[in-house]
């Protein structure tokens, strides 16, 4: 994750408190940071190495002195509201995004406040093994280019413009299944049912793995109706959200074709997130965003925009998103939501709770045709990891996710006499990686890969292939400055 913010325990956010204290958390690798309340309310956020968040575009919104005279500004740094010290500089960014931290007007005599790292949702995703059939050239890689571009544009356009800069969704596996079913219904109730053949294998792989909160299942229509019904989610939890056991949703992949398929998945993930049907929030013929019904009040139909309600953004459009998003961006200012109609901040609340359905494998392997290990971080810009290549018909792979955006560079130093086969791919997703991003080289000896310039959280992969005898190889990245 990366982000943080603070959350009162009515879901809204950061408040002078009445009274000074200091409270530590632990963070990544075991660093503490500190949410320090001065005596005369003002909030400071410091990070283990007491420095703060880079500066960026921003407008002042207060000024307040601390206890020893200095003075703290509140300012809006890409629509997040953060402190500023006397000296010019900002909260820490840590590895995977800058800190959020949003200043609320609640009363908070006597209430509880809780530290919420950024909500990362781990996503398994399932397809009918027969899917690739319907596509020209019948082939798998072209389903796998359908998934990672509909979860790239919900993570990079339909979250942040909604206003959930502080959610995002992380594809850990992408797996064929032979699929079996009357209904997508029919099909939902069958991945929720651990003993059913359809998802025999898999609830193992998605709970110690995968480690994965939700299950995207996407199937060919298997009513084969024509109706135009696109996906199905069970809301059936008397409670606002949904359930770890609740986690699933199947998605007509022939919408999916259509060019719909990242609004019916944010739509179906949205109800896992606790959101429901309702008007939230259409504008009487112009448009509904991504949980109303086609309809508009006036029963004129009502163009459909990739954003979810918020009471508290309007659409914003640049001259880059108007040649991609025209339909969107024809209502240009208008209000996303109301007080009454808020599915982000309803989305917002649940996140958290659901990114928590299972535990992070962390530095466990996980499956791409071999075992793919996390790297680990030793130091601010050095990452170090060993890991035995096997032989065999697929490779060892080796992950890295870049804290910050610039440009890394890859070494892989064999240990054994053996010739190591090394590649490094930007995507590695189901069993296929991508196209590898410098040349392979083969060699007993160091190899080092030109340098790669990556943005903050963008991962690289590293596979590792050898003949006849296992070797050990030391996969490390340095980043340049």
């Amino acid at each position: 994750g990366g982000y943080i913010v603070l959350q009162s325990w009515r879901g809204d956010y950061l408040h002078r408190a009445a009274e000074p204290r200091v409270t530590s958390w632990n963070w990544t690798k075991g660093s503490v940071w500190k949410l320090i309340c001065l005596s005369d309310g003002q909030v400071r956020l410091l990070s283990w190495r007491d420095d703060f968040l880079a500066r960026g575009p921003q407008s002042t919104l207060k000024v307040q002195k601390s206890p020893d005279g200095a003075e703290w500004s509140l300012v809006t740094v890409d629509n997040g509201v953060v402190l500023r010290a006397p000296d010019g500089s900002y909260l820490h960014r840590p590895a995977g995004g800058p800190q959020v931290v949003v200043w609320g007007d609640a009363n908070t005599k006597g209430s509880t406040w809780t530290i919420l790292p950024h909500a990362r949702i781990d996503v398994l995703v399932l397809y009918d093994e027969d899917i690739p059939k319907k596509l020209n050239g019948n082939d798998p890689k072209a389903v796998l280019d359908f998934i990672q571009d509909t979860f790239q544009q919900l993570d990079e356009e339909i979250l942040p413009h909604s206003g959930l800069q502080e959610v995002s969704l992380h594809v850990v596996r992408v797996q064929a299944i032979a699929h079996r079913s009357t209904t997508l219904n029919r099909a939902v109730a069958q991945l929720r049912d651990t003993n059913d053949a359809l998802w025999k294998g898999m609830n193992k792989a998605r709970t110690r793995e995968d480690g994965a909160d939700l299950v995207v299942a996407f199937l060919l229509d298997p009513e084969q109706s024509g109706h135009g019904e696109c996906g199905a989610a069970r809301d059936d939890t008397p409670n606002r959200y949904t359930t770890r056991s609740l986690g699933f949703t199947a998605i007509n992949y022939r919408c999916a074709i259509a060019g719909s398929a990242p609004y019916v998945v944010a739509h179906e993930l949205g109800h896992l997130m606790g959101a429901r049907h309702e008007r939230a929030h259409k504008v009487p013929g112009k448009f509904s965003t991504l949980m109303a019904s086609p309809k508009c009040d006036d029963k004129a139909p009502c163009p459909a925009i990739p954003y979810f309600s918020n009471g508290a953004k309007r659409i914003e459009c640049d001259a880059a998103r108007k040649a991609a998003h025209e339909h969107a961006c024809q209502f240009d200012g208008e209000p996303l939501g109301n007080n009454a109609h808020d599915n982000a901040r309803t989305i917002r609340e649940g996140a958290h709770e659901v990114a928590h359905y299972m535990p992070d494998p962390g530095p466990r392997p996980m499956t791409c045709r071999g075992a793919m290990a996390v790297v680990a971080g030793t130091k601010p810009d050095y990452w170090s990891r060993s890991d035995t290549a096997q032989p065999g018909p697929g490779s060892t792979w080796v992950s890295f996710r870049a804290p910050q955006a610039g440009r890394y560079q890859v070494y892989a130093v064999p240990s054994g006499s053996g010739q190591v086969q090394v590649s490094v791919h930007q995507t590695c997703i189901g069993d296929t990686a991508g196209p590898v991003v410098q040349a392979t080289k083969t060699s007993s000896k160091a190899m080092n890969f030109d340098p790669i310039q990556l943005t903050a959280g963008q991962t690289l992969y590293v596979a590792l292939k050898v003949g006849r005898a296992p070797n050990n190889v030391d996969v490390q990245v340095t980043a340049e400055h």
